[in-house]
């Protein structure tokens, strides 16, 4: 509903959006600052009192929107209990899942790896829509700009994603382009139907031209990136999963390390209840209290000593099990040992 109604409603409004956002994922309140700007410049015109009336019984359910999406962080000590991650039931639980293992990497990077990040950004824009896209979504924002919120909520939207998938150094922050890329895609289509109007006014029997070219320029994109972004034949996660309970021995200690096999063997080990001999254990949490006290909770047998557990100290306290190391970076690397006492 396009009608602004009052200062009070429009913030109503756009805290309901915001609250859903922030209950799916945090970074969405970049999109906050953007929405009240928009909302703050661009008004149509007031509408009458009986509509004000109609449209003001919806506030609560716009309230409630706002609640929904935040009893997200209310569930998060249910679920994080099952799935044995944190310890969110405080605040500073909630703050280490939420954003304490991640903030060394907030733009912690040098000028020459910012530098890097920036031209591999760059190369992913051009390698997604190609030099002709790019040229036609700077024609479309350069050349037929016009104010209005569509382009207010388009540049902010690329340029803080794209800063923070630059500055945030991670291996896959590159994700964090995805909106910005959406919509630069917006940037083109305004691009090839701002050409499309001129060129119909100017030479009629090319403007419909145009656009075939363009389409058929989008569908041959599509094909050439359908194979890379084709996921419904890559098993690798599930061949390393079978992989690693095939190979380990019984009653073994699992260690994983990074994100590819430790996330792999939690759902083989919690949610597909495989081999419920084996004690799985993420090797970059162990230096977490929290995550000590989980791995206690699941493996009550399990023996940790010392306040710094390391993969070492853990195979000499439990000379019972037999050992496994796993990981995955460009294949499965399993190794599987027999543990003296």
């Amino acid at each position: 509903m396009q009608h602004y109604i009052s200062r009070r409603n429009d913030w109503i409004f756009w805290l309901s959006g915001f609250g859903l956002g922030m209950g799916n994922r945090i970074c969405n309140d970049f999109a906050f600052p953007n929405s009240y700007l928009s909302r703050h410049f661009f008004h149509t015109d007031p509408v009458s009192s009986a509509a004000k009336w109609r449209l003001g019984t919806q506030s609560l359910f716009r309230r409630l929107q706002v609640g929904i999406g935040l009893l997200a962080y209310l569930f998060l000590p249910y679920a994080l209990y099952l799935s044995r991650f944190g310890n969110p039931v405080t605040l500073d639980g909630l703050w280490l899942i939420s954003g304490k293992l991640y903030q060394e990497q907030f733009f912690g990077l040098t000028f020459d790896l910012g530098l890097s990040r920036t031209r591999a950004a760059a190369g992913l824009l051009i390698e997604q829509f190609g030099i002709v896209g790019l040229v036609i979504g700077l024609i479309g924002l350069l050349v037929f700009y016009k104010p209005s919120r569509l382009y207010i909520n388009t540049i902010w939207t690329i340029f803080i994603f794209t800063l923070f998938a630059i500055g945030y150094s991670t291996i896959d922050s590159y994700m964090y382009l995805i909106p910005a890329f959406s919509c630069f895609a917006i940037w083109i289509g305004l691009g090839v139907s701002g050409l499309m109007d001129m060129f119909h006014k100017r030479f009629r029997k090319f403007g419909s031209g145009i656009g075939l070219v363009v389409i058929l320029f989008l569908f041959l994109q599509a094909g050439n990136h359908w194979a890379s972004v084709d996921a419904s034949r890559d098993m690798r996660a599930e061949q390393f999963g079978k992989d690693v309970l095939l190979q380990a021995p019984a009653n073994a200690i699992i260690f994983a390390k990074g994100d590819k096999a430790i996330f792999t063997m939690w759902y083989f080990h919690y949610a597909l209840q495989g081999r419920p001999d084996l004690v799985v254990i993420a090797t970059d949490l162990l230096h977490f209290e929290w995550y000590q006290k989980s791995l206690h909770t699941n493996y009550p047998e399990l023996n940790l000593s010392g306040a710094y557990p390391f993969a070492s100290t853990v195979v000499a306290a439990n000379p019972q099990h037999p050992v496994c190391y796993v990981e995955y970076i460009q294949h499965s690397e399993i190794s599987c040992e027999p543990n003296s006492p």
